[in-house]
C-alpha cells in the first residue's frame, strides 16, 4: 500500500510539474463568467505575455518576447504596443475561437502613426476571410503606444501574429486507468 501511495503521488507531482513549467511560459485570459452549469472560469487564450500589461509595465525579458518579431529594431526602439494591453485584442480572439476552432495562424500588421493610432492594416495571413475582418476591425479600434525611434515617437507597424490552432495546456486529458488507484494487494510486496 505504501509504495502504491509513493507512486501515486509522484505521478501527481510529475503532473503539476509539467504544466507549471508549461504555465509559465505562457499567460491566460480567463473568460468572464463560467459556462452554464459550472463553476470553473474557462481559459479563452493563452499569450506569452502578461495579457493586461502595458509596454511599460513588462518586465525585460518579456518585452524581448514582443520584440522578437520586429527583426528591424535598433536597441533603443520600441515597437507599438496597445496602450492598455492586449486584453480587448485576445477577448475578441477567444468569442472567435468560439465559432472557428483550429481555424489556423492570423498575422496582421497594423500601422500606428506617432501618435498612437492606427492608420492602416494589411492582413498578412489568415486562414479565413471573415476571421481577418473581425480581427482587423478589433486591432484598428485599439488605442497603441505609438513606436520609438531613437528615443522619439515615430510611425511603425504594429505585428500581432496568433495561431487559432493554439490549444490551452490546461485543458488537458490523462489517459490512466482507475483501478490503479484502487487499494489492492500487490504480489511479493
Amino acid at each position: 500500500m505504501k509504495k502504491a501511495a509513493y507512486w501515486g503521488m509522484a505521478l501527481c507531482t510529475s503532473i503539476a510539474a509539467v504544466f507549471a513549467a508549461s504555465a509559465a511560459d505562457q499567460y491566460a485570459l480567463r473568460d468572464d463568467t463560467p459556462e452554464t452549469g459550472s463553476n470553473i472560469v474557462r481559459t479563452l487564450v493563452m499569450w506569452p505575455v502578461p495579457v493586461d500589461a502595458s509596454y511599460e509595465e513588462l518586465t525585460p525579458q518579456q518585452r524581448g518576447v514582443v520584440r522578437a518579431d520586429y527583426v528591424t529594431l535598433a536597441a533603443d526602439d520600441e515597437p507599438p504596443y496597445p496602450a492598455y494591453g492586449m486584453t480587448p485584442v485576445l477577448r475578441e480572439i477567444g468569442n472567435l475561437r468560439r465559432a472557428w476552432v483550429d481555424a489556423g495562424t492570423v498575422h496582421i500588421a497594423v500601422r500606428v502613426d506617432a501618435s498612437g493610432r492606427p492608420i492602416g492594416a494589411a492582413v498578412l495571413k489568415a486562414p479565413d476571410e471573415k476571421i481577418a475582418r473581425a480581427i482587423t476591425f478589433t486591432l484598428m479600434h485599439t488605442r497603441y503606444k505609438p513606436a520609438r525611434c531613437h528615443g522619439a515617437p515615430c510611425e511603425a507597424d504594429y505585428s500581432f501574429r496568433y495561431d487559432m490552432m493554439q490549444r490551452n495546456p490546461q485543458q488537458f486529458i490523462v489517459d490512466w486507468n482507475p483501478v490503479l488507484w484502487a487499494e489492492r494487494k500487490i504480489p511479493g510486496m
